[in-house]
């Protein structure tokens, strides 16, 4: 994460699939990381503050959601981080569904392009 200004946050089977995705773009020169959590109680709120803290923005994939709060993996990085770091909630793969590699290089470009922190979901 050290020369990254963008981040994938992803936990679970899908951060193979984000890892793919981040290593291709990155071959492309794009300064993207990945960052895998692997513990969600005790919150590694420190680690993942620590991690992020260069990161101009964040993307956070949620396999799941709270209605009327977002991913619940968005929500424990968001409360993690300084209010002036840009992150969006991209949910995706709800039911089951694989998410692509394909996803997750349309999630960096989103990340990319957009103006305003945002829920997007990917169905």
């Amino acid at each position: 994460m050290e020369d990254a200004d963008y981040a994938i946050v992803v936990a679970g089977t899908a951060s193979e699939i984000a890892k793919s995705a981040v290593s291709e773009l990155r071959s492309q020169g794009e300064k993207v990381g990945l960052l895998r959590p692997r513990v969600i109680r005790p919150w590694p709120k420190n680690d993942i503050r620590e991690s992020l803290k260069d990161v101009k923005r964040i993307a956070v994939v949620d396999q799941d959601f709270m209605p009327g709060s977002g991913g619940v993996l968005y929500q424990e990085v968001r409360a993690s981080l300084p209010a002036n770091i840009f992150c969006t909630n991209f949910i995706a793969g709800l039911g089951g569904q694989r998410i692509s590699k394909k996803d997750f290089l349309d999630i960096y470009k989103r990340l990319k392009e957009s103006e305003k922190e945002e829920e997007v979901w990917l169905l």
